[in-house]
């Protein structure tokens, strides 16, 4: 029996239709979420989530859904199952050739502008090639310097997988660090922290992280004795102390710590 249009896997020497240009590329089956459109940019939710497995629409505009799977192959509404292009070449229209296509801040939308998300390359105005890059490869815990405020960066620009770590709770159904602190590095309500290697110095217990100590000021405690001969040939003896604050910290260049959470 031959494969209809859109119908996956095809036997080998099975004629291609016309409307199989759509599907050059990897292709998963998910149930919608929510109702999409054919050529909207989709994520699909993680386990843990009260909807995982389902594909909900992308936006770089709200950080929990500025991520990517795909591109929607198929218009759905909500409950149904749709096919949605993980990687190959898409076909469409209005394209602007040889450029990077990026998630947009329009639910769905794909974009010129950078963002956190890259969608893929223009091969023409009709054909995209779908290249997911998205920061989601670190193993969850991981924990980076991020120059935030550095001039040129897009202002969404931090991924749905990737937290400040300002000693918040964790509200994330989809993280296995849901309901946690996540760690005050960045001073937010506490010190200002550097960070150290948590082994013992004589290696008899393993590594471990969450401990931490230190000042970033210490006083001196300076004595000063004075000795004088009275006139009848008596001694006096007089110590007075002087303490002062100081500083111990070295040259430094502040940044914002984040945390992989999922």
């Amino acid at each position: 029996m031959v494969a209809s249009s859109g119908e996956f896997p095809k036997t080998d020497g099975e004629p291609l239709s016309a409307t199989d240009v759509h599907y050059t590329g990897d292709i998963i089956s998910v149930n919608a979420g929510e109702d999409i459109d054919a050529g909207e940019v989709v994520f699909v939710r993680m386990t843990g989530h009260t909807d995982e497995g389902d594909a909900e629409l992308s936006d770089a505009d709200t950080q929990d859904l500025c991520r990517a799977t795909g591109i929607a192959l198929e218009t759905k509404t909500d409950g149904n199952e749709i096919k949605v292009m993980t990687r190959g070449v898409y076909q469409t229209t209005g394209l602007t050739a040889n450029k990077d296509y990026y998630l947009s801040t329009t639910a769905g939308g794909l974009s010129l502008t950078r963002s956190g998300v890259k969608i893929g390359f223009s091969l023409s105005a009709t054909e995209l090639y779908i290249d997911i890059v998205q920061d989601d490869r670190d193993v969850v815990g991981t924990v980076k310097p991020y120059l935030k405020s550095i001039t040129g960066l897009p202002s969404n620009n931090l991924t749905a997988f990737w937290v400040e770590a300002n000693g918040q709770t964790l509200s994330d159904d989809e993280s296995p660090l849901d309901t946690q602190t996540i760690p005050d590095l960045n001073g937010y309500t506490g010190a200002q922290r550097f960070l150290r290697g948590g082994g013992s110095s004589d290696g008899s217990t393993p590594v471990a992280s969450g401990a931490d100590g230190g000042t970033e000021e210490h006083a001196h405690t300076l004595s000063t004795t004075t000795h004088s001969l009275g006139t009848s040939g008596s001694f006096s003896h007089i110590t007075s102390a002087t303490t002062s604050t100081v500083g111990t910290l070295p040259s430094y260049y502040e940044v914002a710590y984040i945390m992989k959470v999922k």
